[in-house]
């Protein structure tokens, strides 16, 4: 949907807090891989999806949120997320025209391959759902060149979690509208 910035690591606020492994698969539940392809154009549909897959879905990442929770707070889990994702899985967009809407397991499974933002948004709420914290959808439009919205993300709370941006708790300047699409509890 989006392109990827640049990570800027002099911004950084923040520092994991969590192990950080070699390899995190005994952490994903492997068994369930999903994808779905819908039409790019049908946005209704694919929010649809998402809900769906997140509430389904979630229980596959249920130890690695556990993982990633931190003892600080709901601050430092949702950095621990958004730091996890960011670095674990590579960002691709869609082929123009398709929407590749993944579970966290096949995200997991794509990690070297790539995911775009709404994969991360299904892979991130997951997260936040097994460990009892909210998480409000959104939908952007980042450029108004075309009235469409072209990226989706998360807030839990007032924290925002968009792994395509650069930086945690974050959003682009750029932003010409927003929308909320739906609160996962």
């Amino acid at each position: 949907m989006r392109g990827d910035a640049p990570y800027n690591r002099s911004k950084e606020l923040y520092k994991p807090d969590y192990e950080i492994l070699q390899d995190y698969s005994h952490l994903i539940n492997t068994s369930v891989s999903g994808m779905y392809v819908e039409d790019a154009a049908d946005l209704s549909n694919t929010l649809s999806i998402i809900v769906l897959l997140i509430l389904k879905n979630g229980h596959e990442t249920r130890k690695l949120a556990r993982h990633l929770q931190s003892q600080k707070g709901h601050l430092q889990t949702c950095y621990n997320i958004w730091h996890w994702l960011k670095f674990n899985i590579k960002y691709k967009t869609d082929t123009l025209g398709v929407e590749e809407i993944r579970t966290p397991s096949r995200s997991f499974y794509d990690k070297k391959k790539g995911i775009d933002c709404e994969d991360f948004t299904i892979f991130a709420a997951s997260l936040l759902k097994e460990l009892d914290y909210n998480a409000t959808i959104y939908v952007a439009d980042y450029d108004n060149k075309n009235g469409n919205y072209d990226h989706i993300f998360i807030k839990s709370e007032k924290i925002i979690i968009d792994v395509v941006w650069s930086n945690f708790n974050e959003k682009p300047n750029t932003i010409e509208k927003k929308h909320l699409i739906h609160e996962i509890r």
